[in-house]
């Protein structure tokens, strides 16, 4: 690459149509599955300003002073310090919860690299800045076992691809559980499945109780034996709900997470039993949180996985974000693919 005597430019390690075409993807990714903030807006800074740059034959090493003033303009304040949280944010909590949707993004594109950034430090004295860019990251093989081949006469082709866009957060009393990459192995998974059992024998066992006082008391019936009645049915209805999407779950390996399992900022947010397509037959699943999405090709909207009921009962769906009730998708978690539900012909 041609070399920038520039404060923010600077040669790269990767050629410029790889950079190129990473910083594209990236640019399309943050359109579809970006997110509010300031740690979305510099990953966009660097991923346009990228692209801007290569065609005018510039550099694209960026400094403090060009990210923080494109970013927030003339405000005043310590530029270092600002960039310093958001960088960390980005390396460390960001990059783990959102490194497998870029991957399976830019596979999904024909790319052998996926983009993430990347930072020089400063050597040192005035006027040498740490400087902040692009790289493009190998994509590690992806081994095949679906049998996928080209549509044939009669058959639709897939409509979508979903990614694992999202690792997301748990609640804050739960992190212990999914300590390992939000994902529980071992006597975590374990815990994690038994807990809904340990749920729904303390509804029975508050059943039982309530049915035995009731039994011994000979007292006539009365405003006390009522609020027992609807005591005991209320509670035996929850614990049979329970029941059943504990065994739903067990069938599927996959459903919504309860909202008092993640943090209060996630939505859309599934509850896997997982195993890479890749891994050997015995190897053991684990429990993970995961948000799949999707792009709607009807209006370019994320599509996120909702609750096919009524029209499509016991299955999850994915449900356009901008027109939840007309553009409907099927999910396969295996090939990670959908078809058109409702609304193909929109298109």
């Amino acid at each position: 690459m041609q070399e920038n005597n520039e404060l923010d430019g600077g040669a790269d390690l990767c050629s410029d149509s790889v950079l190129a075409s990473i910083a594209q993807c990236l640019t399309d990714y943050l359109h579809t599955y970006g997110w509010n903030g300031q740690s979305c807006d510099v990953l966009r800074y660097l991923a346009e300003e990228t692209e801007s740059r290569l065609r005018q034959g510039k550099g694209v090493r960026f400094s403090t002073t060009a990210i923080y003033s494109a970013i927030r303009g003339n405000q005043a304040g310590d530029q270092s310090q600002w960039l310093s949280r958001i960088w960390n944010d980005l390396t460390s909590r960001i990059f783990s919860q959102r490194e497998d949707g870029l991957k399976e993004f830019s596979r999904a594109r024909g790319l052998h690299h996926y983009p993430w950034i990347a930072k020089v430090p400063s050597p040192g004295g005035a006027g040498n800045p740490a400087l902040y860019h692009l790289e493009a990251r190998p994509l590690p093989p992806k081994i095949n076992l679906t049998n996928e081949s080209p549509a044939r006469d009669g058959i639709v082709s897939p409509r979508i691809h979903y990614i694992p866009e999202l690792r997301p957060e748990p609640a804050w009393w739960l992190r212990w559980l999914f300590s390992q990459r939000y994902s529980g192995t071992g006597w975590r998974k374990w815990l994690g499945l038994l807990g809904p059992l340990v749920w729904i024998l303390a509804f029975l066992g508050l059943l039982l109780v309530a049915g035995l006082v009731l039994g011994h008391d000979k007292a006539p019936l009365n405003a006390q034996h009522l609020t027992y009645f609807i005591f005991i049915i209320g509670t035996g209805a929850y614990a049979l709900k329970l029941l059943r999407e504990f065994g739903a779950f067990l069938d599927d390996h996959i459903a919504l997470a309860p909202d008092f399992v993640v943090a209060l900022r996630e939505y859309g947010v599934c509850v896997e039993l997982y195993r890479p397509i890749a891994a050997a037959t015995g190897t053991p699943r684990a429990l993970r949180l995961v948000r799949y999405a999707a792009k709607c090709p009807a209006c370019g909207s994320q599509v996120l996985l909702e609750r096919g009921e009524p029209d499509f009962p016991r299955r999850l769906v994915g449900r356009c974000q901008e027109s939840p009730r007309e553009h409907i998708f099927s999910f396969d978690r295996v090939s990670s693919r959908g078809y058109w539900l409702r609304g193909e012909e929109l298109i």
